[in-house]
C-alpha cells in the first residue's frame, strides 16, 4: 500500500463498522505569503494529539483502527537506504491506532485516515526514532470506543520483545511490486 490508496479502517460508535478510507488526510499549509500547498498527512504524531482538531468531538473526525500484518521502515544511515519489515511475533494480524476524517463533498460520505506514531521501541530505535502505535485486542476496542476518555494512555511503543524486525530487499520501494517475496529476509551485508 502507498499513501493516497484506499485502506481498511474500523470505526466505532453505537456499533463498530469498517470503511474504505484514503490513507492520508488532506491538509493545506502556507508556502510563502500567499501560496497554499496541499499535502496528505499519512502519520500523526502522538505528542500533537492533545492540541489536535481530531479530538474536538465533532461529527467529522474520530479514532479508528487500521488493520495490518506488518509494515516497512527504512534505515537511512550509511550510503544505502535499507528497508526493514516489522511485524508482531505472536499475531499474524494487528491494528494501528489511527484517526479519521469524513467529508461529503459529493452525495457519498468519504473517509480519509492517518496512522498515529509514537517513540520507537528498542527493537526499532536503531532504524528509526518513530513507529506506529500498535494496539493489542483490549486496547483496540477501547481506542475506538467514543466513550473511553483515557485514549491518550494507549499511545505508547509496542513491547520490543514482541516485535520482529529484519532487513528485506529494495523491491519494497516501488508500489508496483506486490507479493510474499517482499517480506523475505535478506542478509544484512549482501547487496540485493
Amino acid at each position: 500500500m502507498a499513501p493516497g490508496e484506499e485502506i481498511c479502517a474500523v470505526c466505532g460508535g453505537a456499533e463498530n463498522y469498517a470503511v474504505n478510507a484514503n490513507w492520508g488526510i488532506k491538509r493545506e499549509k502556507k508556502s510563502g505569503s500567499k501560496n497554499l500547498l496541499e499535502y496528505f498527512m499519512i502519520n500523526t504524531r502522538d505528542d500533537t494529539l492533545i492540541d489536535s482538531e481530531y479530538f474536538l468531538r465533532n461529527k467529522t473526525t474520530g479514532r479508528c483502527l487500521i488493520p495490518a500484518n506488518g509494515f516497512y521502515e527504512w534505515d537511512n544511515k550509511g550510503k544505502r537506504k535499507t528497508p526493514y519489515y516489522v511485524h508482531i511475533r505472536e499475531s499474524p494480524l494487528f491494528a494501528f491506532a489511527g484517526v479519521y476524517e469524513t467529508s461529503s463533498a459529493s452525495l457519498d460520505l468519504s473517509y480519509s485516515c492517518s496512522i498515529i506514531t509514537t517513540d520507537a521501541n528498542e527493537a526499532l530505535s536503531g532504524i528509526h526514532d518513530r513507529m506506529p502505535v500498535i494496539l493489542d485486542k483490549n486496547d483496540s476496542m477501547n481506542w475506538i470506543n467514543p466513550d473511553f476518555d483515557e485514549y491518550l494512555s494507549l499511545l505508547k511503543p509496542y513491547p520490543a520483545e514482541k516485535t520482529v524486525c529484519y532487513a528485506v530487499g529494495n523491491s519494497v520501494g516501488s508500489v508496483e511490486n506486490d507479493g510474499a517475496y517482499l517480506i523475505k529476509p535478506v542478509y544484512e551485508n549482501k547487496w540485493w
